[in-house]
């Protein structure tokens, strides 16, 4: 090859070096920076492929510029990186690849971004007003929220959770995520945990917990703001304490508590209702609530009012342990002003020793609308006053290709004040019971 003259860093090439192979030889200058100099781009082009790597830094003379392979090791990955040859000079943003999915870049740019006296690329801290770098906040910082230059990580958004799990520890994670949100609740589970993992350290011990956490953060601002961010809790094995869901104003599909299965969720009452659901929305799937009383009118076993709300594989189950002489009307299902849709299989398990007849099954009243889509089962050749009740204008409609099974002793239906049981054209023989129903005041059977 030929050459002009020489440097104490090397010798500037003026030819394409040949032979071009491995053992070429490019001078780099300075050596401690590994850039390589070459006269022109055709000299730059021509450096063997074994002699490249992604990052390359390359000094043209000819135009007094530094170049780098930035996203591949072909010509067309070239970069310009501003004057070169203690020259100095800035960097076009438009010469800087944006970072994608697929390949290597930066993520912000600005005329902030320079190369500065070692020939190396200077880049400013960005700030609401200018691009440059972007800094990765702590947990701590993602916590507070204060911050509004820094970039937030998956790992630190999953430690401020964590840090902020006696207050709302889901909180910190609505800021940022306006998706669906899954909690967690097992027997084995604590109140303190964040409810955000499925393991004792993680998830809660009741889901009234979960219940609280889905109401607390929505606000009037949520409301208006389009869909509610859907809230899954998820329930493992074993029984559970009874749960309120108020005033929370969602539609049943947002938010939605699942179980394991009806032989192993189980939510439980004593004395008390085991579900209440009162202006809000709520979808019960793949469990069994149960309710034990022991004495009058101590409570049902899931009430509804005001509200929309769905059941899906899920099996209601009454133990009434009143004497014979007990008073006051007990419903497994009593719900008013509501839409209910059950889902799915629908079991009902009416356990009653002492053959009370204010135990009845379904108690439908005022303007509700209760519609069975798939199968209602009921278990134990129960005894109850009535099997299915409306009042007050309600709708209880049994789809046509829903199945009905199981027997009762006491009294099939009763209707008044404008209400309907819409059987699907099947006639009276598809309520269980050995006495006929009863019709007054406007009511109607179908």
């Amino acid at each position: 090859m030929t050459h002009s003259h020489s440097h104490s860093s090397g010798i500037t090439v003026q030819t394409v070096v040949s032979p071009a192979s491995c053992h070429s030889s490019v001078p780099t200058c300075p050596p401690d920076h590994d850039v390589l100099r070459v006269l022109d781009i055709a000299t730059r082009d021509a450096i063997p492929a074994c002699r490249r790597y992604e990052g390359l830094w390359v000094e043209v003379l000819s135009d007094l510029k530094f170049y780098r392979l930035i996203g591949g090791l072909s010509n067309d990955c070239w970069v310009s990186c501003g004057g070169g040859h203690d020259h100095g000079g800035e960097i076009s943003p438009d010469d800087l690849p944006i970072a994608s999915k697929t390949e290597k870049g930066i993520v912000q740019i600005g005329e902030n971004i320079g190369v500065n006296a070692d020939g190396l690329i200077a880049v400013a801290k960005a700030s609401e007003d200018a691009a440059g770098v972007v800094e990765l906040a702590s947990a701590v910082e993602t916590k507070a929220g204060t911050d509004t230059t820094k970039a937030v990580t998956p790992a630190g958004l999953a430690e401020a959770l964590v840090q902020d799990k006696v207050d709302h520890p889901f909180q910190a994670a609505l800021e940022y995520i306006r998706d669906s949100v899954h909690f967690y609740v097992r027997s084995d589970g604590d109140d303190d945990n964040t409810g955000l993992d499925d393991s004792p350290s993680g998830a809660w011990r009741t889901i009234q917990r979960a219940v609280e956490a889905r109401r607390s953060y929505l606000t009037a601002a949520d409301y208006n703001s389009g869909p509610l961010p859907a809230v899954h809790v998820h329930v493992g094995d074993g029984t559970f304490s009874p749960i309120r869901v108020e005033n929370t104003l969602t539609d049943a599909e947002s938010f939605v508590i699942e179980g394991m299965g009806e032989d192993r969720t189980i939510i439980e009452g004593f004395n008390k209702t085991a579900v209440v659901v009162n202006n809000g929305g709520l979808k019960l799937k793949n469990m069994m609530l149960h309710t034990v009383i022991d004495k009058n009118s101590a409570g049902n076993v899931i009430s509804v009012s005001f509200s929309s709300c769905k059941l899906e594989n899920v099996s209601v189950k009454l133990t009434d342990n009143r004497s014979s002489e007990a008073s006051g009307t007990v419903a497994l299902v009593w719900c008013t002003v509501s839409v209910v849709n059950v889902l799915g299989a629908f079991k009902i398990f009416p356990v009653t020793p002492y053959a009370n007849g204010g135990l009845q099954g379904l108690r439908v009243g005022y303007n509700c609308f209760f519609s069975i889509d798939n199968s209602l089962e009921i278990v134990g050749n129960p005894t109850l006053g009535y099997t299915a009740v409306g009042y007050n204008a309600s709708i209880i409609a049994i789809q046509s290709s829903a199945s009905v099974s199981g027997t009762v002793l006491g009294r099939k239906y009763s209707l008044a004040n404008n209400s309907i049981i819409d059987s699907g054209g099947r006639g009276e023989g598809i309520i269980p019971g050995t006495i006929d129903g009863t019709i007054t005041k406007g009511g109607a059977y179908y």
